[in-house]
């Protein structure tokens, strides 16, 4: 066993010191590049490109089963967010089922990391009165894991393990014990570039109706203070 946690470090150390960060992505497309860039990507999705009375460009479209509206922000022209808004707004019961059903995917789905804020709403709670009366904000925060740079790692370590004929070898209990170690070790590895993919959702209140909101964000790009 000890042999073997070895392995899994030097191939956690090689990834560490030559491993590239990979961005967010929505619907495949890295949230990243120029505006021009993008708005091409989103037209070959098959979204509706428009112009706001301000001049801003955003889209329509369908994403997830509902119709939505997308538009994006840049910091020194390159994308670090896509915001995708309900185009449609909901009761307040409505929009209790919408969260928690969005929630459950997002929980279910295995390209995700859930946060500890990803709670689902009470059946009890005054969402309307902790809105206006408390200022409260329901949101949900997610981080994209990299998939295939998790599988690439394991497949590396069990490589230089001896591979899968050797752990097929190995008794039942402690192959499981052996790849539940490595699991966990890459996936806390690797936690540090996940949390710069950040997927977070949030209800939207205007006159009394409500939508909710995903933002798809590139901590890359976002702005740290380095134009002041």
């Amino acid at each position: 066993m000890k042999k073997l946690v070895c392995m899994l470090a030097l191939v956690l150390v090689s990834t560490l010191a030559f491993g590239q960060n990979a961005v967010t992505t929505f619907l495949g497309i890295p949230v990243d590049g120029t505006k021009a860039e993008m708005k091409q990507k989103l037209i070959a999705k098959g979204f509706e490109l428009h112009r706001a009375s301000d001049g801003d460009d955003f889209f329509t479209g369908e994403f997830n089963g509902r119709d939505v509206i997308i538009f994006f922000q840049t910091n020194n022209n390159k994308i670090w967010r896509i915001s995708v808004l309900d185009k449609n707004n909901y009761s307040e019961g409505q929009i209790r089922i919408h969260y928690n059903n969005l929630l459950e995917q997002f929980k279910q789905n295995k390209k995700y990391f859930t946060s500890a804020t990803a709670d689902p709403l009470p059946e009890d709670e005054d969402i309307s009165y902790e809105m206006t009366v408390h200022n409260k904000q329901y949101h949900a925060i997610f981080y994209q894991r990299d998939l295939q740079e998790e599988q690439k790692l394991m497949d590396d370590y069990i490589n230089k393990v001896g591979g899968r004929e050797e752990l097929e070898k190995m008794p039942p209990s402690e192959r499981k014990e052996i790849m539940d170690f490595a699991q966990k070790t890459i996936e806390l590895v690797l936690m540090g570039d996940m949390f710069n993919r950040t997927v977070w959702f949030t209800i939207v209140q205007s006159s009394g109706k409500y939508s909710l909101c995903i933002f798809y964000e590139n901590e890359y790009n976002r702005a740290n203070g380095d134009d002041l």
